[in-house]
């Protein structure tokens, strides 16, 4: 089973899906002129981690008291029922605790991008598990009003989360997990597989890309069961470079020297791209799946 941040709706959170979304949550970075791409990026935590954890903190203290909805616990009973103990594995791409909150085994769990509960020193090479942590932040200045600190050598902590253009990410606490999903994939090598994914879109596609590499594998004969609108995310990428375009005009304008970020029109193209060609093979599929059967009717015929 794969998930992204969509598995979190019906516990009451709201993903943020890029630009749009951080500044309906956070109007102070829209006047600031940070977007997504800026607070998820490694070198913004360097260059100031009260600003960084603004956003990290916010998310921080929506995702520690939220509790996993009903459907956590009807889909353990529907993998426990159908494939026992063993035989399953979820995959999940968000950072929050709702599978360890649902008493998934947690040998069976991997988050791929990291944990926001659990925070690293990378001077001290340490990973530690903070989950009772309450951030105070300054709505006015965009800033956290503490940050955490090393408990050794009293530089500021980070989330274990894998950043965009990330060289600092300690991997020992997803190595493990890992690990387990590794032995457990090549324990079914030659299998057939059945592919549950569930609210993982294209912005954040690591949940997505899994199942679509598997159907495309000819080493395993996979099932993709994708439950998840697609098409409401083209509008997303028009209205957020409109948005970023007439902010950046208006800093322009007052001097300073700014461009149209290239990742947004970059992730645009690919999210289009991306939606035509499912489309195109699964026209394929449909059509390979017609001229097969009309071929066997034909030989029963004979």
């Amino acid at each position: 089973m794969t998930t992204g941040s969509g598995m979190l709706a019906d516990s009451g959170f709201t993903p943020l899906r890029g630009t749009r979304g951080l500044w309906r949550e956070h109007p102070v970075l829209k006047r600031q002129g940070v977007t997504f791409d800026d607070v998820v990026r490694e070198d913004y935590f360097q260059a100031s981690p009260s600003r960084f954890w603004y956003f990290w903190g916010s998310l921080y203290n929506r995702l520690r008291d939220l509790e996993p909805h009903e459907g956590y616990q009807k889909l353990l009973d529907l993998l426990l029922r159908v494939k026992g103990e063993n035989d399953w594995f979820v995959y999940h791409e968000g950072v929050d605790l709702l599978y360890e909150r649902a008493e998934y085994p947690h040998d069976a769990v991997m988050q791929g991008k990291g944990s926001l509960f659990y925070w690293q020193c990378k001077p001290c090479n340490m990973v530690s598990r903070v989950a009772t942590y309450r951030f105070l932040l300054d709505h006015d200045k965009g800033e956290a009003v503490s940050v955490p600190h090393c408990s050794k050598c009293r530089r500021p902590v980070r989330p274990n989360v894998n950043l965009r253009n990330d060289m600092e990410w300690l991997e020992t606490h997803a190595q493990r997990q890992n690990e387990n999903f590794e032995k457990w994939f090549s324990a079914r090598d030659k299998r057939s597989l059945t592919v549950l994914e569930i609210g993982a879109g294209p912005v954040q596609p690591l949940a997505r890309r899994i199942g679509e590499s598997l159907l495309k594998d000819d080493k395993y004969r996979t099932a993709l069961i994708r439950i998840n609108p697609v098409r409401e995310r083209d509008s997303q990428y028009r209205w957020e470079r409109d948005q970023i375009s007439t902010l950046l005009k208006e800093q322009r304008a007052g001097g300073a020297d700014f461009e149209v970020p290239e990742f947004l029109e970059r992730d645009h193209r690919d999210v289009v791209k991306e939606e035509e060609k499912q489309y195109a093979a699964l026209k394929n599929v449909l059509i390979e799946m017609e001229t097969g059967a009309l071929n066997g009717i034909r030989l029963l015929r004979q």
